[in-house]
This record gives structure tokens, sequence and C-alpha cells, in this order.
């Protein structure tokens, strides 16, 4: 990994602070705009459960609600909504600036015998990593440091219209962030909703709510690269519905999201 000019807060430094104290810090290298990175926001919110609860299942889909600004001290407050046979439903509330930041329901989740075993979402033919163009690190939000972003495919934001679609390779800067859920969310929000293909200048853009699904617990990248895809299924009324998709090696998704994002302008 290089770009190591400016000092960064790692993902792992985050991480362990909510481990070991319930807190966390969140500096100015990780905000987008005015709040913290969504993607940071909901792993830490997995995190804080986790510290808080013992012996959960792997997690199997988690619902967030960016409800205000968050930056700074941030506390987590964790509630169980009910612990059944094989789920565990988990409430977490992240507060900061003196309000609610974010609100999670996660539904933890053992694995069951089944004979139900089909994927129908296929993962896109792109260009490999090392064939990909790589962004700059400080190309995009302040958040963007802590992530080594290559495009694999699809459109390039702002190109003023098109097909609302972004084909990215993704993947931590820091070596210690791992692969476990938690990760993967800080890795599935960092690309631009894919509404800003069909901008021509930057106007600003806010995810209001994101519904994620893990269909696979264990994940393995590929050439220490994920793929993420964002399409734009449907941009009206200031508003952008939006499907999201994580590969890593293999055919199969590793996490499948749906998101509503503001758009302005």
């Amino acid at each position: 990994m290089t770009d190591a000019a400016v000092a960064l807060t790692p993902y792992s430094s985050l991480v362990e602070g909510v481990r070991s104290s319930g807190r966390a810090d969140i500096p100015g290298d990780w905000l987008q705009g005015r709040t913290t990175y969504g993607g940071l926001s909901a792993a830490l919110c997995v995190e804080a459960a986790q510290h808080e609860l013992e012996s959960l299942p792997p997690l199997r889909s988690a619902m967030f609600t960016f409800v205000g600004p968050a930056g700074g001290e941030a506390s987590f407050t964790t509630d169980i909504l009910r612990r059944g046979k094989s789920v565990t439903v988990v409430n977490v509330d992240m507060h900061s600036q003196g309000g609610l930041a974010t609100r999670a329901t996660l539904c933890f989740g053992a694995a069951r015998a089944s004979k139900l075993d089909v994927t129908s979402i296929a993962k896109p033919t792109v260009s490999a990593p090392t064939d990909s163009v790589t962004l700059p690190s400080r190309a995009g939000p302040g958040f963007s440091q802590h992530f080594d972003r290559r495009i694999a495919g699809g459109s390039t934001p702002l190109a003023g219209g098109g097909d609302p679609e972004l084909l990215w390779w993704i993947r931590h800067r820091d070596e210690r962030a791992g692969a476990k859920a938690a990760s993967l969310l800080a890795l599935g929000d960092v690309l631009p909703p894919a509404a800003a293909v069909l901008y021509s200048d930057w106007a600003p853009i806010s995810s209001m709510t994101w519904m994620v699904e893990f269909p696979e617990v264990e994940a393995t990248p590929q050439d220490g690269f994920w793929l993420c895809q964002s399409r734009a299924e449907v941009t009206a009324a200031g508003y952008s519905a939006q499907a999201m998709t994580l590969w890593g090696e293999g055919d199969r998704p590793i996490l499948i999201g749906r998101q509503t994002v503001a758009v302005f302008g």
C-alpha cells in the first residue's frame, strides 16, 4: 500500500476503541462532507453489538437509518429485541454531536440445513484489478483516502448521462481490517451513489437508509480486492433507489444491498 504522506486514523484503530470501551472518537479523515462516512458508521454499529453481546451467530442482514450528522466522539446503545433459537435481533443506536446519528437493526442467524442453494445474481465481467484504472487516494471525499479504488468498468461519475452503473475494485488500505461483516460494510458504501453518473457537476448527495444482506459468511477477496457494483434503478423527486452488490473470489455475492439516497440539484 502507498500514500502514507498524511497521518490517517486506521479503520482497525477505531474498531479497537469500540471493542475495548464501546465508544469511538471519529477524526476528520473519516468524514464525508459534514458527517461520518456512512459505511464506517454502519461498521461501528455492528462492532458495538458484538462488543456488548457474546456468542452472536453470523450477521445475516442489517438495516441502517442515517438520522443525523456524526463526528468526533460517538457512543453506542445496544438492545436485544429478540433472542430466538437461531436468530438474534439487535438494535444499536449511535449517538454523536448531541443526538442520534445512526440507528441499526441487526439480524444475526445461525446456519440451518437446507435443500435450497440458488444464486441468481450474476457477477459482471470486468477487467482485473491489475488492469483497472487506479483512482488517486485524495480523489473524492476525505474518507476515500482509507481505500484503494480502481475502476473496473461501468460508467463514471459526472458523465452527464448514460447508464447509471458503477463497477469498482476496492480494498482497505489498512491491512488489519480483515474480511468480517463489519469490515465489508465499511467497504460496501465506498462508491459514490450511482446517480452521480447522471450529473454534469457535483451536487449534494446523502444516504438515508441502507438495507444489507450477507448470503455468504466466509469471504475471500480476489487478488486482494473486492468487486463492488452500484446501480441507480429509479431516480426521481429528489431521491434515488439503488442496488449494491459486493463480490470476492468466485461468482457468489457476499453482500447485497439497497439504498435510498437523497439527491439535490
